[in-house]
């Protein structure tokens, strides 16, 4: 019993010291550590995409997700990659500016690719003039037509579909365009005076297309009021921009597209252009070039250095109608160096809508300029490529990978990259082409069909007194898919008609 009293007395007294001792401190010395810095993760916001249809690239539409905090972007796969169908995983690494506080983080969203719709029916669309000389120079008859083709899914070969050539009733055919879908065709022809070549009304006529036989049916003259010029399509199919074939401060309307296909005023003459416009293949933006001044006094030599200005328009969704958007970006370029003369830009826009190619058909070069996707501002890459060759059209496959140009005695050819920070584009393989030995001759049109399959062209006579009157030579070319090199194929028809000032292949069905 006297045990269990002192364990106890003597518990106590052990308790009690230790309590003691923690309230003094121990007699120990202790020291302060910092709390760790505890690091957050961003939230990553990305919408789920539309599904989008082989063989569309992807662009900012489908890459589009926001942090939460500052920090940068990396896609995979990226912008311009173009998906095979099916459900396609997109992912992305966001790095945060602030890596102190915050991790980084990842994310991803599934992208349905629908398969390529099945080609029905495929043709080709050429605008052309033609001229009866028995009344002798100037004096001959000039008459617009439209020829239609058939495009052979494997061989390429044109068969020209029953009552080709159609008559337009009016002068000339200056430019072409179809609707997206393929419901429509719009050509810009021109009703000379009767004795006169070059002075007449342009009118913007509108045929009804049948998807099956390609016969095109008249549905409208809609009075452009200009001589001659280029049109081009919105993306959406709703809005039509005409611009002049004018050197002075021209402007460009804007028509609006009726569920028929025929045309309405939206606006008569909002923006400036020269040459023709390109518009970025989401419709947000629009660019056009004008000269804006000589440098020097040219004095009685008609040729020198001018500079011409690329301008920059935001597009209204709503109306279609431009808004300038930006400092223009300034080209010195010289007017004509070479003969014949060519002073028009031909604006050639990435189906990604990451580039913009600007060739200068006069010098033979090519200037490259990247696209800010929030801005639409233009900035000139560092490089610039020069052909040799006198350029005098050109066309783009339509997934973006190739472009094609078409110049006197030869085919250039060039393989664009939307990741590359160079300017410089590297020639494509057996480029250039050459035509088959003439004094002067020249591709002045050419396309590709809907699936960059086959390259079609016109070959020009520059030596003959008429030759703006044909009737062209055809050319046809299959285009490697890997490497983007041409080669000539047997052409399944001799000559057309006349001479295209465009040809226009029909979108896939």
């Amino acid at each position: 019993m006297r045990s269990s009293r002192f364990s106890s007395a003597f518990l106590f007294l052990l308790i009690a010291s230790v309590v003691f001792l923690s309230a003094c401190g121990g007699g120990s010395t202790s020291v302060s550590t910092p709390p760790p810095i505890v690091k957050t993760t961003p939230t990553i916001t990305w919408a789920q995409p539309a599904p989008i249809t082989n063989p569309a690239p992807l662009t900012s539409t489908q890459l589009d997700a926001t942090g939460s905090v500052p920090g940068s972007f990396v896609y995979t796969p990226a912008a311009g990659t173009v998906l095979p169908a099916g459900a396609q995983t997109l992912s992305v690494a966001f790095t945060p500016t602030d890596t102190t506080h915050y991790n980084s983080a990842s994310a991803s969203v599934t992208l349905t690719v629908n398969p390529p719709v099945a080609v029905k029916h495929a043709f080709l669309y050429s605008s052309e003039t033609t001229q009866d000389l028995s009344g002798g120079g100037i004096n001959g008859t000039f008459a617009g037509v439209l020829e239609v083709f058939s495009i052979d899914a494997t061989s390429g070969a044109l068969t020209p579909i029953t009552g080709s050539p159609f008559t337009t009733n009016y002068s000339t055919g200056e430019d072409m365009v179809l609707s997206p879908n393929g419901d429509n065709a719009y050509i810009l022809a021109v009703l000379y005076p009767p004795g006169t070549c070059c002075v007449g009304t342009s009118y913007i006529l509108v045929y009804g297309l049948d998807p099956n036989s390609g016969f095109p049916t008249f549905k409208q003259a809609f009075v452009a009021g200009i001589d001659g010029g280029t049109l081009t399509m919105h993306p959406s199919g709703e809005f039509l921009y005409v611009s002049p074939n004018d050197s002075n401060y021209s402007t460009i309307g804007v028509l609006s597209i009726q569920s028929d296909g025929t045309l309405a005023l939206a606006d008569a003459a909002p923006f400036q252009a020269q040459d023709n416009v390109a518009v970025h293949p989401q419709g947000t933006f629009l660019y056009s070039d004008i000269d804006t001044g000589q440098v020097g006094n040219w004095g009685n030599n008609p040729c020198g250095l001018v500079n011409t200005s690329l301008l920059t328009y935001s597009v209204d969704p709503t109306t279609g109608t431009p808004a300038a958007s930006g400092s223009p970006v300034v080209l010195q370029r010289n007017e004509c160096p070479t003969t014949p003369t060519n002073y028009a830009i031909f604006k050639q826009m990435d189906p990604s809508g990451t580039r913009l190619y600007v060739i200068d058909g006069a010098n033979s070069t090519i200037y490259v300029y990247s696209i800010d996707p929030s801005t639409g501002a233009l900035a000139q890459l560092s490089g610039t490529t020069t052909t040799s060759h006198f350029d005098s059209s050109s066309a783009i496959d339509p997934l973006g990978h190739f472009l094609y140009l078409g110049a006197v005695n030869a085919f250039d050819g060039f393989a664009l990259s939307a990741n590359s920070s160079s300017g410089t584009l590297a020639a494509l393989p057996g480029m250039p082409f050459p035509l088959p030995p003439s004094p002067i001759t020249g591709s002045t049109v050419l396309t590709t069909d809907s699936t960059g399959t086959f390259l079609f062209s016109n070959e020009n006579d520059y030596t003959s007194a008429f030759s703006c009157c044909g009737p062209d030579a055809f050319v046809q070319f299959k285009i490697n898919s890997t490497t983007g090199a041409i080669t000539q194929l047997p052409s399944s028809l001799p000559t057309f008609a006349g001479t295209p000032s465009k040809i226009v292949a029909s979108p896939v069905h």
